[in-house]
């Protein structure tokens, strides 16, 4: 008896010693249990599986891949509900990629394999581009120089920017539009600046997998190249001309894994590049560089990645295992902060005041109030 108590003893001495050293992990996986992150609210079934939504004013716009796009009613977090929606112009089923809406703009951009613009007004398309599907759309309203169709004079005006990153041949393009006596889409009169734009870009080859604008600026881009890592693209027209391809690569940084998108947060962006979060020190664009990466066990599809700055976190999205909290106070070493196991996270959008909508193919819209 006394032999088996000591065999018994070793074994479980064994057991226990195995276990510290395979839980150990990753360096940046946090082994002791944390609480939640965020309380969950609500959740909201929708028609088909959401892909994207936009914010703004209390609506919540929401694409999926249906016959329509809805426009829900968020001021009660606790029940959301459709108001109205969106009917696609071309009419059919189209699989919804990203949603993009400016505060100070009537527009709403949404992609999906084409990128078309709607009235935020009236609901209904303003215009639409490319055929190519796409992988980013960015919009803003501001002021810039415009070629007139009519007088061959430059001048200067407010206009809404659209900036696509599509995946075929075309590239990356960017073009304005601004209110005119021109072409009429719809209730609204718009005339497309047609000559004074940026199409057609990429880089060695290599389409765009993501898009951000680096800063303020709303003329430098951080783009996502896959395998090649994160390109500074300066998409400011220098010339005026029709069919001009006016932009520059201003540089280039490798990241260990394929990268697509990102989110500048002061000197640091972090680039979800399908494993991990690689991390660039950007203070200037000629000075940037790779630093470090976050990573985790179960992580191996990130594609999207989002800063909540009331908490200095960034919530990290991988399509088929589920939504990363993590802690980015130390730029130099993220730490894990809570792991959210969510069959088909693809898309999120977070408030000013902290609500997240999460759209996952396991959820529908799940409601997350992030100040925990």
């Amino acid at each position: 008896m006394k032999r088996r108590a000591r065999f018994t003893s070793s074994l479980i001495l064994m057991v226990v010693l195995f276990s510290m050293v395979v839980g150990c992990g990753n360096p940046t996986n946090r082994i002791e249990p944390t609480p939640m992150p965020f309380n969950l609210l609500s959740e909201f079934r929708t028609v088909s599986y959401p892909n994207a939504t936009a914010y703004l004013n209390d609506q919540l716009f929401v694409g999926g891949t249906n016959f329509f796009y809805p426009i829900l009613d968020v001021s009660d977090p606790f029940g959301l509900v459709v108001t109205d929606s969106i009917i696609p112009s071309a009419g059919g089923i189209r699989k919804i990629r990203n949603i993009e809406i400016t505060e100070g703009s009537d527009l709403i951009a949404i992609q999906s394999d084409i990128t078309e613009l709607y009235s935020r007004d009236s609901l209904k398309i303003v215009t639409s581009f490319g055929s190519q599907g796409g992988n980013g759309v960015l919009t803003a309203q501001r002021r810039a120089e415009v070629y007139s169709l009519w007088n061959g004079e430059l001048t200067e005006t407010d206009v809404f920017q659209l900036v696509l990153s599509e995946t075929g041949d075309d590239g990356i393009f960017k073009t304005f539009l601004y209110p005119d006596s021109g072409i009429i889409f719809g209730d609204t009169v718009y005339t497309l600046e047609s000559l004074r734009h940026t199409y057609g870009v990429d880089y060695m080859g290599k389409s765009a997998r993501g898009i951000q604008y680096y800063r303020e600026s709303l003329d430098t881009l951080v783009v996502g190249i896959g395998e090649i890592g994160v390109g500074f693209l300066d998409t400011y027209p220098t010339e005026i001309g029709d069919g001009q391809n006016n932009f520059e690569w201003l540089n280039t940084i490798d990241t260990p894994g394929e990268a697509s998108n990102s989110v500048v947060v002061g000197d640091y962006i972090y680039v979800a590049d399908m494993t991990g979060i690689a991390v660039i020190h950007a203070p200037d664009i000629e000075s940037a560089s790779y630093i470090t990466s976050w990573h985790y066990d179960a992580a191996t599809h990130l594609k999207k990645v989002y800063y909540y700055p009331e908490m200095d976190e960034i919530i990290a999205l991988d399509e088929f295992d589920g939504v990363f909290f993590i802690d980015i106070s130390n730029p130099d070493n993220p730490e894990t902060i809570y792991f959210e196991e969510v069959r088909g996270a693809v898309s999120a959008e977070i408030t000013d005041a902290g609500i997240m909508y999460l759209c996952s193919s396991e959820r529908y819209i799940s409601v997350m109030d992030l100040n925990y």
